[in-house]
């Protein structure tokens, strides 16, 4: 044999190691590719409340996936047939999947893990004897709610690619995404007893006097926000559901007389004097070509007003201030600004600058009309005037830990005197007196000093630019007690249907929460 011979015939015989190597290695890899389950979306970090207790977490799945642009018609079939037994799914079902033009197609998302194993056998039987199948396995994360609807507009949802849609799951999502094998996890003020307590309470109010939806809010003297509600709300498990967050923070009110607390402080604060002078109220006063009719109050003085809540005693009070004064003591309350309580979609509800007011309108915003809130906003109103005239913030986080393991807490830049404190225990007395014998009766516990305010506000018909004349909302800002407060709440329904007053359905509302509340745990209000 010649040496060129030789040569030839030796290149020969490499290449075809070579190619036989290859197509050996295509298949090991191919066949590794569609017989493990691979992870594709990572896991998420714990959500927990005050004590602990879970609010969301993650637990592992497995999905089936298909290439079926290299299946022929029969292969798809089979395929449809063997896995339609094994899911419970009609393979009618599977197949009009796989004969989608397409090289990726899910076959099925999510399934338990306590199907791995067979359905795992399943598919490497498949893509044993089906030479072009393509069907494969991979890990995914499910995202499970211990309080299901209770909390889903404070916790929020994931999508099907584990990113966070709503709530804390998408304020947060950087922080619970699995990092390096490492996720992060949030700690909130929310205390999962108290949330469905609250939750419950303010469903059955709902139901029973027929509101359109409902919103409550309790937190600790501290700003610590112990349970946030809406009711109702959405299913976190259901995708179709548009991405929500909590109505707490992004539904605007007109609040009505509970806004006369707000007013009242700036008076006494520009006229001390007010707190001894009594105001007629006959029932009406005209405003320009705008005329307000009540029930006659007689002779009331500032703590009648609050008790009463006397429109006509507190629109006289309000020539205690201009309107310059009134827009800018609102804005130091919040009103016209975020809390960034940590939700998505918050709004900072409508104030109009003050150099854009009609004639009336210092005087319609000193009783609750010509304002947009929203109930976090009225809860951090409730919390300065609980604090003495401090700015205390409403607090939702409590701290959050990253994926490396550090410790983060929130700053919310409490502090600042906003009320004098005279002031501030003044407005807290007249809440006091509205709970002893005026609009809040229904709202008083017993062995404890309650405080509080209610609010019917109407509600404006946008189309018509005018108030309805039998739609309101019902709304109840309460402390308990009212010295040396411990628990501040707020109630909001929408649009009952009977017991319209606040007095007659939020004021009981709170009640009844706070009272469930000391029943769970008593020392919340014991006084130090």
């Amino acid at each position: 044999m010649s040496k060129k011979i030789s040569i030839v015939i030796y290149i020969f015989l490499i290449m075809v190691i070579v190619i036989t190597i290859r197509i050996a290695f295509l298949i090991f890899t191919q066949t590794q590719n569609y017989k493990k389950a691979e992870k594709i979306s990572g896991d998420r970090g714990l959500i927990v409340d005050r004590n602990e207790k879970v609010l969301a977490l993650s637990y592992r799945t497995f999905s089936i996936f298909c290439d079926p642009s290299v299946m022929s018609d029969t292969e798809k079939r089979l395929v449809a047939n063997f896995l339609g037994k094994e899911l419970s799914q009609k393979p009618g079902e599977i197949l009009s999947k796989l004969k989608k033009d397409t090289k990726f197609v899910w076959i099925a998302r999510k399934i338990p893990e306590d199907y791995l194993s067979r359905v795992s056998e399943i598919i490497t039987n498949i893509n044993t004897k089906l030479r072009n199948s393509k069907v494969g396995i991979e890990y995914e994360f499910v995202r499970r709610y211990p309080l299901g609807n209770k909390l889903s507009g404070v916790v929020g949802t994931v999508g099907l690619d584990n990113q966070g849609l709503s709530g804390i799951e998408f304020s947060f999502n950087d922080i619970l995404l699995e990092k390096n094998g490492s996720a992060g996890k949030v700690v909130l003020n929310i205390d999962k007893y108290i949330q469905e307590i609250t939750y419950m309470e303010l469903s059955k109010s709902v139901e029973e006097i027929g509101a359109e939806m409902g919103m409550a809010i309790i937190a600790n003297s501290k700003g610590e926000i112990l349970a946030m509600s809406d009711y109702p709300s959405p299913d976190p498990y259901n995708l179709s559901n548009t991405p929500y967050s909590s109505r707490t923070v992004n539904y605007i009110i007109e609040p009505g007389s509970v806004m006369k607390v707000a007013s009242m402080a700036l008076a006494v604060s520009k006229k001390p004097e007010i707190t001894n002078m009594k105001y007629e109220c006959d029932g009406t006063i005209k405003l320009f070509d705008h005329t307000i009719v009540e029930p006659k109050h007689g002779i009331v003085s500032p703590g009648q007003i609050i008790a009463y809540s006397c429109n006509v005693g507190m629109i006289k009070v309000s020539d205690s201030y201009t309107p310059s004064e009134l827009y800018f003591f609102l804005k130091s309350l919040g009103f016209g600004e975020k809390t960034f309580v940590g939700l998505p979609g918050e709004e900072k509800g409508i104030i109009k600058d003050y150099r854009q007011w009609s004639g009336i309108s210092k005087q319609m915003i000193s009783i609750g009309q010509e304002i947009g809130v929203t109930g976090i906003q009225l809860l951090k109103m409730g919390l300065i005037i609980a604090n003495d005239g401090i700015l205390v913030n409403p607090k939702l986080v409590r701290f959050i830990i990253l994926p490396n393991g550090e410790v983060k807490k929130i700053n919310y830049d409490d502090g600042m005197r906003i009320i004098q404190e005279h002031v501030a225990k003044t407005i807290k007395s007249f809440m006091r007196e509205s709970v002893e014998y005026g609009t809040s009766k229904l709202a008083e516990i017993e062995g404890i000093e309650v405080g509080g305010k209610t609010g019917t506000g109407q509600i404006f018909d946008l189309y018509t630019k005018k108030y309805f004349k039998d739609k309101y909302n019902s709304v109840f800002l309460g402390i308990f007690p009212y010295r040396n407060t411990k628990i501040v709440g707020i109630v909001i329904l929408i649009n009952p249907q009977k017991q319209k007053q606040g007095g007659l359905s939020a004021a009981p509302t709170l009640k009844r929460i706070i009272e469930k509340i000391l029943a769970y745990n008593p020392e919340l209000i014991q006084t130090q």
